[in-house]
Formats: C-alpha cells, structure tokens, sequence
C-alpha cells in the first residue's frame, strides 16, 4: 500500500535498504502445487482494456465452465462499522488509474481511514483498528488450489508527526459447498500446510519464502528488498479463524515508487467455494485531512475441471400441491452419480434432509426425478425452502440452487373423530394438521363450563388424546388456545 496524504508535515523516514542477500534456494523457495487438470487465471494485469475504469464491487468473472462474483462490498464509516454505502473515495475497480500506488493495471483496492484518530506510537499494531473495507468472492463451484496475487501489502513509518502511519492487513476467510470454514493449519511453507504464502515475484514457478526474496543466483531481480514486506499468520479476527498477510515493512524501494518486489501469493489447498476478504489498517493518524490507502489483486487462478459437470442439472422446480410440496428435477447427462439428497428448509439458512433419491450412475441421456415433501403446509408458517445436494460415488457432492415453494395459509381449524365417541372407546383424534407448528393448550369442557381433562398438544399434527375414565355421557366442548388462536370443537359422548 502507498499512502495518500494531504499535509505540509510528513516526512517518510525508511530504513535503508542495502545489498541482496545472497540465498541457498533449498532454504527460502517454496513450489506451489500445481494443477494436473491444467490451471485457470483471471490475470488483470493483462486483461482487456481497463479504459475508463472497470467497476468490480457488484461484478462476475467467467473462464470456462467456472465463474465467481463479487458481492456484498461494504466498508467503515465513522460511528456506522461496516456499511454497503462506504465512502466517496472508497475504490474496488479494475485500472490503471492509480499508477502512483500500484504498478501497471490491476484490480485496485483503496479504503479511507481519515475519520478517526487512533492514538498509536511509532510502530505500533492497533488490532482493533475500525478501518477496513469487505468483500466477498463467490465461486458456482467448489473450486481447487485458489490463489490471488496481491501488490502491495505493506507497512511503513513516518516521523514524530506520524500523518501517514499504516499497517496493511488482509485477512482470508474460505468456506466450502456446504457454508463451512475451509480448514487453516500450518505454517504457510511446511508440508501438510493447508494454505501456502509466497512474497515476491515468481522465479521459474517458485516463490520466496521469509525474507531474502530476491537472489542473482535464481535469476531474480536484483531490485528486490532484502526483506519481505509482509508476513503470514493464522489467527481469530472478527469472531473466525482466517489466514491473515500483515504488513512488515516498506514495499519496494521508496514511498512513492510502485512495485511488484512485495508481492504476496496465497494458495488454499482445501477446496473453497466462497472467500470473505478483509482489508485493514491497523494503525493511523489523522493530522492530514484526507487518507487513502491502496493494495491491488493482481491475480485470481484456480484448478481446471478434468471432467466438468458430472451432472448437469437442466431444470428443479417446486410447486405447491395442496398440502404437498412436489418436486421435479432433470438431468442432461450424469458421470458417477450415487444420488440426490433433498433437503428443506423452514428459514433459508438451516437446511435438513428429508430424502433420497437414486441416480443413474453415468448416462449420456436425460433422466427426469420427482420427490413429493407430504403435508408440508402443516409444518410451514409461510415460505418452503428446498435444495439437492447430488453426491457421486467417491462421496463428493455439490449443491443445487435453492426453490421456494409459499402455501396459503388457509383458515385454521381443528377435529375430532370419532366424534361422537362412543361407550368403550377411550381414546379420540384431536387433528391440528391446519394450525401453525407450536404448542398450545386443550382443555375438555362440560356443559357447566368444568374442565374435565386438560392435554399438551402441537400444531401441525394429529394427535391421540386419551378421554377421562367413566366420562359421562353427554356434550363437552373441546377448546384450544396457543400461538395467538381459540379453536372450540363440539364433542359427544355417547
């Protein structure tokens, strides 16, 4: 990040950078895995035109069969957190319009943080920091060895006016097809690490690792800092486990010359289907009247698919049938297909499974499938929510887009049968198939208004209520009350 800053103060002072060490690569290189699929990359460095500006915060990226979308930017505003309206300087756009902060065209990041002054020394790491912006990056698919590229993550220093301290921070939050953390373990280099980081520009595939990324021996530029810029970790930020580049030193050579000599490069070796993105400061002070701090996304690849689509999924759809919820789905073709797992949901967010349904295994040919989800409506208070999740011999699996099916909510009632009931039976049926899920309260009634038998039931359902020993004959009146309902059904006892 190179800071912007509007003040006759500041004057950077910046440890000297001397010399390239010179580096055994066995000791600070570290290969990436590769793909054997082959390896897509979104490279906005070389992409098409970025004249005028390419807005991003709300955009889809498509190579092949996989595509992946910006959404939900949001950012700090002082006293607001983190909020969708931002600032007016605030920037997620591929450019090249930032050639005094970033190196060629890039996606640029830029956050404002002048609002709020934060009392800090030289050097000094605010953890809790209120500036930062979000985004969230969302694949159609679960996707293989995710890595991004970034410029420009860094830290640096100025004198006792401190207009223009910063520390850059990123922080990385993956989660798989089915909304779970991604696992994050290791040390970013060791083997069985599960996300890998490398600082500077690649040589011959490989990247440094630690300090020392530039070395003549490997054919290295010999412009590069003698130390990294910024360092790896694992740690808790907002409530979540996430991988995290923190800024540790001055990228490049000055304050106001761009560079790609700090890169970082971070891989997830789990499978990620959707990755929140943080962008931090954590310390700064505001004798200047404007601050703007900047990082770029150079580069977003991912793993090939060898075998795209397993299955391909032509139409789902759910409809309201009655009291039923009907499902129809069909395929094109399908490679290894065990079955499909429906699954409901009363909110949007929880999703149970309800069924099974078999699949074709391989076939070229379309196959048609239905499941009937009987006497939703009973359980439903409004909106039905329903996905399948297709899972393949080996056990993968990947989720459909989710349907919706909305039943009329029809006048409430309640029954009772055998009705009248007869000498010798001592149990009847109190349905409350129509009443909303809950519980409420029954209460047998004689003629003189009595309570004779007092019974907990649930909505939704039908329900053996047993009677009173020796009941007399004659007429009660069967009342009951709960979630804001009083249903009274007459009842005879012959």
């Amino acid at each position: 990040m190179k800071q912007i800053f509007h003040s006759t103060l500041g004057i950077l002072l910046l440890s000297s950078l001397t010399g390239i060490a010179q580096v055994q690569k066995t000791q600070t290189y570290i290969t990436f895995p590769t793909c054997t699929e082959g390896y897509n990359t979104v490279d906005y460095r070389n992409k098409q035109s970025c004249s005028p500006s390419v807005e991003k915060r709300n955009d889809t990226e498509t190579i092949g069969n996989t595509s992946f979308t910006f959404s939900n930017y949001r950012s700090t505003i002082a006293g607001s957190g983190l909020t969708a309206a931002g600032r007016a300087d605030d920037v997620f756009q591929y450019t090249d319009a930032y050639s005094s902060q970033i190196l060629g065209s890039a996606l640029v990041w830029r956050q404002n943080s002048t609002d709020t002054e934060i009392a800090s020394e030289q050097g000094a790491v605010i953890l809790s920091s209120p500036y930062k912006a979000q985004v969230t990056i969302t694949f159609n698919r679960e996707v293989k060895n995710l890595r991004l590229t970034i410029q420009d993550i860094d830290k640096a220093l100025l004198n006792s006016n401190q207009g223009s301290d910063f520390t850059d921070e990123v922080d990385f939050y993956p989660t798989d097809a089915a909304g779970n953390p991604v696992p994050l373990s290791g040390d970013g280099h060791s083997a069985g690490s599960t996300v890998l980081v490398g600082f500077g520009r690649p040589v011959n595939g490989e990247y440094g690792w630690y300090g020392n990324i530039g070395s003549s021996t490997t054919g290295a530029s010999t412009n590069s800092p003698s130390t990294a810029t910024c360092a790896y970790s694992i740690e808790t930020r907002d409530g979540a486990t996430q991988a995290v580049l923190r800024g540790v030193g001055l990228n490049g050579k000055s304050a106001s010359g761009p560079s790609r000599e700090g890169n970082a490069t971070i891989v997830f070796a789990k499978p990620v289907k959707k990755l929140v993105l943080t962008y931090r400061n954590l310390y700064t002070r505001t004798s200047s009247a404007l601050r703007l701090q900047t990082i770029a996304i150079e580069k977003i690849g991912w793993c090939r698919e060898t075998n795209p689509l397993p299955v391909t999924l032509t139409t789902f759809d759910a409809k309201a049938a009655g009291a039923n919820a009907n499902l129809t789905w069909a395929t094109a073709s399908e490679a290894n297909n065990d079955y499909f797992g429906v699954e409901r949901s009363f909110d949007g967010v929880s999703f149970t499974a309800i069924g099974k349904v078999a699949g074709h295994g391989t076939t070229a040919t379309f196959s048609n499938y239905a499941y009937t989800d009987a006497g939703v409506a009973a359980k439903a208070s409004g909106t039905v929510y329903y996905r399948l999740r297709q899972v393949d011999l080996d056990g993968t699996s990947t989720y459909s887009p989710v349907r919706t099916v909305a039943f009329e909510m029809g006048a409430a009632s309640l029954k009772l049968y055998p009705n009248p009931a007869t000498p010798g039976d001592d149990k009847l049926t109190l349905d409350l198939l129509t009443l909303p899920q809950g519980d409420y309260q029954a209460n047998l009634v004689n003629v003189l208004g009595s309570t004779v038998a007092t019974y907990t039931v649930h909505g939704g359902e039908a329900q053996p209520v047993a009677l009173p020993a020796a009941l007399a004959a004659g007429t009660y009146i069967m009342v009951v009350q709960g979630q804001g309902l009083h249903l009274t059904q007459r009842l005879a006892q012959q």
